[in-house]
């Protein structure tokens, strides 16, 4: 029985493979990372204990339909970056921690990807901010 060393959350796996509609990625302690050229999942869950999750969606393939994201977390915020111009539609708790969504997207407009996030989380906020490709400045807080 050959076993695969990639996790379901492996952006590297999700990219090889169009079929993938959902996944799920637990991480105990520590934060998770994701970006670069890959394709998400339609729906992705993501669980952590101890430490935060940065999904960066600037090269990102996502379908016309969009995609949501779920995110629990007991202390870690979440950071989401998406292109210029896709919608982003958020939902969610945080116990203590802020909320921004600084996205350049038109709300609902026709044509655009949509980015669900639904976070909830004890301790730690959500930043979601749209950049262009290529732009790896970090935005003040």
């Amino acid at each position: 029985m050959e076993q695969s060393s990639q996790t379901p959350g492996d952006p590297a796996q999700t990219a090889q493979s169009s079929s993938v509609s959902r996944t799920i990625d637990v991480a105990i302690l520590g934060g998770r990372k994701f970006k670069g050229r890959w394709r998400p999942p339609k729906t992705m869950t993501l669980v952590s204990l101890l430490g935060g999750r940065e999904l960066d969606l600037r090269e990102a393939e996502i379908p016309p339909e969009g995609i949501t994201i779920n995110a629990f977390g007991l202390i870690g915020g979440t950071h989401v970056i998406v292109p210029d111009g896709v919608n982003v539609e958020v939902s969610g708790f945080s116990g203590l921690g802020g909320r921004r969504v600084d996205s350049h997207a038109e709300p609902g407009a026709p044509g655009k990807s949509v980015v669900r996030l639904h976070v909830f989380g004890a301790v730690g906020g959500l930043k979601v901010e749209s950049r262009p490709a290529g732009d790896n400045a970090i935005s003040d807080a």
